[in-house]
């Protein structure tokens, strides 16, 4: 992942604290990851932060993510600006946001731009490809050189729109078109990009942030194995797989079936 990403999720499914991960991965020194993907360049990030109040994300990504034992104290520094911060109603295409947000990037020097979310930085018709395409422009030229991972909705269940990862994302097509991949935060994380395409199973840890997941697969390939006659039998051999008891076997197996289904309504 490089160049200028879009990741899409919908609302207050964790994409902000998937992003931060990405941050603290970056801000890093290698070698470092972000659910498989590779940090091939590491150096300072700069996270604009304007969908969520202070008050709630501060708290969110600081407290309670610190509070389980996560730093960031990184090597290289992460910048966070919000709306107390930025010009509010923060609007790209007036010539002194602008300005501020080149003179942030300016002084800083990220190598890494994350801006949260997409469609508070502009005014107009996001379904228009006009419009959209002098929004990606500006902001390319106010953050250049950063890469930009830029965060998204997905388009509501009544928009028409394809199955693929490309075509759910929230408004004009110009945005999928002009980037370099698009993930999808759904209960596992899609990617497609010009050179690669595939998903990664992902669980929520209890800070709220993400971990991938090598459970999940092998719980699907025994839930689908149907040479076991009942759940009993299946929980059985998983606790032999897994040297955990019968009872914590029938728990995961339960909880992945429930998972199963959340993702099967999702689609």
């Amino acid at each position: 992942m490089g160049g200028r990403s879009n990741f899409y999720g919908p609302p207050k499914r964790g994409k902000s604290f998937a992003a931060v991960q990405l941050a603290l991965a970056v801000a890093g020194e290698g070698p470092t990851s972000w659910f498989g993907f590779p940090i091939l360049l590491h150096g300072p990030v700069l996270y604009l932060q304007l969908d969520t109040p202070r008050v709630l994300w501060a708290k969110q990504y600081f407290e309670e993510v610190m509070a389980s034992g996560v730093s960031f104290l990184t090597p290289h520094p992460i910048y966070l600006a919000d709306r107390e911060i930025a010009p509010f109603p923060f609007n790209l295409m007036n010539p002194v946001h602008f300005s501020w947000l080149r003179a942030v990037c300016t002084t800083h020097q990220p190598v890494l731009f994350i801006l949260d979310v997409l469609r508070n930085v502009f005014r107009g018709d996001e379904n228009n490809s006009d419009i959209m395409q002098d929004v990606l422009d500006t902001f390319v030229m106010a953050t250049s050189p950063a890469a930009q991972l830029l965060i998204s909705h997905p388009r509501k269940p009544s928009e028409a729109g394809g199955r693929e990862v490309r075509d759910q994302n929230r408004g004009s097509g110009h945005v999928a078109g002009s980037v370099d991949s698009i993930l999808s935060l759904t209960p596992r994380l899609q990617y497609v990009s010009r050179s690669a395409e595939g998903s990664t199973p992902i669980r929520r840890l209890h800070n709220g942030l993400w971990d991938t997941d090598s459970l999940s697969p092998l719980l699907d390939s025994f839930l689908d194995n149907k040479t076991f006659p009942t759940q009993s039998s299946r929980a059985e051999a998983l606790s032999q797989k897994l040297g955990k008891s019968e009872e914590a076997c029938r728990s995961l197996l339960r909880r992945r079936e429930l998972e199963r289904t959340d993702e099967l309504t999702e689609l």
